[in-house]
């Protein structure tokens, strides 16, 4: 078993590619369109994207699976550090592509690659990662059997609300009462009143004919929009492009007011994004515009699972039942210089600060 590097989709090998299922499979975030169109156009200034093919050692060799990855030396906390980032846009848990069951030997394969003497890799980090797939223990003895100083941080809790077999006025009903009780107040007073209007553009023209819109709520929403407008373009064009895309609008007197942004992907519809413009407070808009989202998820495309992601906690009590801990790991090869540097500052400070706190207030008799 081996590990080939490549750096854009068409690099790729056909049988590497057949890794990757087409966008009618439903599976949007591991497609082909989603790593050559959207993890590219989300690269930041001077990041490169990487593509960890693994191959077993068979004549002609088999390709195993696909590991995206972002390569950089311009991480701010990483100074000049040759950084590779295993991220999943997005915040999907990461796993590699294709990979049909644990596969024992390719973490091995994978970091063996990165640890190379001729180019090492300084640092490796990897977020999104689920505790409960085999794939991260596996990566991280992998990265420790290869030289790296292993550090794990936790990551954003993802609020999730399972909805197999259930219809809309199910799912409303477990709400909370307060929730239900304003929802069937302010829907009554917007819609029958004649002052609220839902738009759906999810077709590829509706798409095109609403980007105007799009570009008007986001620059007048108070959130801070993380990425660039093409970055976001292109992740409804592909949505679009695979019917998979689930774009809400609410207009409040005729003027746009809030959006919401879903994918679905396998049977599980995610929230991407929600942005509402400031000085609403008369309506709560964003529930309002949530409860359409969701009827027209459950009941039209009849999904098993809403994937609210990292939301704040009073919206998470009333539209999500659960929710999943996600980690994430950065990794210091102790064989570079700037790897070292790295484990100094990002693991030995912090060990050597809680052992100072320690010790004062063993001196102090101080009880934390």
């Amino acid at each position: 078993m081996r590990t080939e590097t490549y750096h854009h989709v068409t690099d790729l090998p056909p049988a590497a590619l057949a890794l990757c299922p087409a966008l009618d499979a439903g599976e949007l975030f591991v497609s082909n369109a989603w790593i050559a169109e959207v993890i590219e156009a989300g690269l930041r200034p001077g990041d490169r994207l990487q593509l960890l093919l693994v191959v077993d050692d068979a004549s002609p060799p088999r390709c195993l699976a696909l590991l995206p990855a972002v390569y950089s030396r311009l991480y701010g906390s990483h100074p000049g550090a040759r950084v590779l980032h295993f991220l999943q846009r997005e915040e999907q848990p990461y796993l590699p592509i294709g990979l049909q069951e644990h596969l024992p030997g390719l973490a091995d394969s994978v970091v063996k690659s990165l640890a190379s003497p001729t180019r090492p890799i300084d640092v490796v980090r990897a977020s999104p990662l689920d505790g409960e797939q085999p794939f991260t223990p596996a990566l991280v003895q992998a990265l420790r059997r290869h030289g790296f100083w292993v550090q794990f941080y936790r990551h954003a809790r993802s609020y999730y609300a399972p909805v197999a077999g259930m219809r809309f006025a199910d799912y409303l009903a477990e709400r909370p009462r307060a929730l239900r009780e304003s929802l069937e107040l302010h829907t009554r007073l917007l819609m029958q009143g004649g002052r609220g209007e839902f738009h759906f553009p999810c077709e590829p023209e509706l798409v095109e004919d609403a980007w105007d819109t799009f570009c008007m709520v986001i620059s007048r929403a108070d959130q801070k929009v993380p990425e660039s407008l093409d970055y976001l373009k292109r992740v409804l064009t592909v949505g679009a492009a695979a019917g998979v895309l689930r774009l809400g609008i609410f207009s409040l007197d005729g003027e746009p007011v809030a959006m919401q942004l879903w994918l679905i992907s396998g049977r599980t519809a995610r929230c991407l994004r929600i942005w509402s413009v400031p000085g609403q407070t008369a309506f709560p808009i964003d529930d309002v515009l949530t409860q359409m989202m969701v009827l027209c998820l459950i009941d039209g495309d009849e999904i098993q699972e809403l994937e609210f992601g990292d939301v704040s906690d009073d919206f998470a009590r009333d539209w999500a039942s659960a929710a999943r801990d996600r980690i994430g790991l950065a990794a210091f090869n102790r064989r570079t210089l700037r790897g070292i540097r790295g484990a100094i500052r990002h693991i030995a400070l912090g060990w050597l600060m809680v052992a100072s706190r320690q010790l004062w207030n063993a001196i102090t008799g101080h009880r934390p």
